[in-house]
């Protein structure tokens, strides 16, 4: 199309899923599936939407329904792990409108993968402190008293 994205359909290899609450292999459909579109990371220099069905299940065993994980995608987000990962590189020193118009996505989309980009650096900071190799004292800076 004049946008230059690539439509991918994909579908599901199994109609079964696992429940993530109790572990039990369901495959009683709790609803008609709904069309998601999700953003991937480039191909060849196109743009990359996946489109498939997302279908929810009901589990026999705990008796809640769940909706059919995707491997790829990250937990509630309209992106793959893959775009979030080339996004939240670190060498990439641009602004967040650069982004989005290169990866052809909203300025949401990638101001929500910076963000989380820079949670999870925190998060492991505070995890695994800086160590301090090398301290340094400035003398200069202290004042004299005569």
């Amino acid at each position: 199309d004049d946008e230059n994205i690539l439509h991918l359909h994909c579908a599901p290899r199994w109609d079964v899923a696992v429940c993530p609450v109790c572990g039990e292999i369901s495959q009683k459909l709790h609803d008609y599936p709904r069309q998601r579109r999700i953003h991937d990371a480039p191909l060849r220099g196109q743009k990359v939407l996946l489109i498939f069905d997302s279908v929810r299940f009901d589990c026999d065993e705990c008796k809640k329904p769940f909706t059919q994980p995707v491997r790829d995608v990250v937990p509630d987000c309209t992106y793959t792990q893959r775009l979030y990962e080339e996004i939240s590189d670190p060498k990439r020193k641009q602004d967040v409108a650069t982004l989005a118009e290169i990866y052809g996505v909203g300025y949401k989309i990638v101001e929500s993968i910076l963000l989380k980009a820079g949670e999870a650096k925190l998060t492991a900071r505070r995890d695994t402190p800086i160590e301090v190799k090398h301290l340094g004292v400035d003398e200069i800076s202290k004042k004299r008293t005569r």
